[in-house]
């Protein structure tokens, strides 16, 4: 009887196995997984320290661009530029070759005024730079009360005495794309009531248009 009675309680699939065992068996499997999943944690990891990184230098990038060139820079002119002492109400910008007889002279940007308001007399300056933000040429300053002086009139163009060295050059330069970090030449515009206190109205990128035969 006592034999029989061992016997079936070995045999009875109602006993639970060792507890200690059982913990065991899931603390492996729980570390089986967790070192599974290294791999993937430390890839994923890794793909976010190189996207901070990026972000970054995009962010220092832009913030010396702006601080070396006097404000955010437009990507194409504007169509009305506005100051405390005049508003350009129509503005135009375009290359052209720097003597039309000669072929190995460089293209120029330059700057046109199609119509200004004119509130009180001051200064504009302009300066236009290349793609390392250098100024090129001599800074070009004109004055204004009821009208350019220059012209006599509302209507004013400005050139930049140097510009693209030569025609396969300037093909180059109209091939780049039109995002912040193009390497495209720049115009920046100031104002002053005096002639000696400059605030930055406006700066943008010139655009690779066409050579215009002035």
């Amino acid at each position: 009887m006592s034999e029989n009675s061992s016997n079936n309680n070995n045999s009875d699939p109602t006993i639970k196995g060792d507890p200690l065992s059982d913990s065991n068996n899931a603390a492996q499997s729980r570390k089986k997984i967790t070192s599974q999943n290294k791999p993937f944690t430390l890839f994923v990891i890794l793909i976010c320290g190189f996207s901070i990184s990026y972000l970054s230098l995009k962010f220092i990038s832009l913030k010396n661009d702006i601080k070396n060139k006097g404000g955010f820079i437009l990507d194409t002119p504007p169509n009305k530029i506005e100051g405390a002492t005049i508003k350009i109400t129509d503005l135009e910008c375009h290359w052209e070759k720097y003597n039309l007889n000669d072929e190995l002279n460089p293209i120029i940007p330059a700057l046109t005024f199609k119509s200004s308001k004119f509130i009180k007399s001051g200064y504009l300056q302009i300066l236009f730079m290349n793609s390392s933000g250098k100024i090129q040429g001599d800074p070009n300053i004109i004055r204004y009360d009821t009208k350019f002086i220059d012209t006599g009139n509302d209507e004013v163009t400005i050139k930049s005495t140097k510009g693209i060295a030569n025609m396969l050059e300037f093909m180059d330069y109209r091939t780049l794309k039109e995002d912040y970090y193009s390497e495209k030449w720049t115009i920046t515009i100031k104002e002053s009531a005096d002639g000696s206190q400059w605030s930055t109205l406006t700066s943008f990128k010139i655009p690779g248009s066409p050579i215009t035969n002035t």
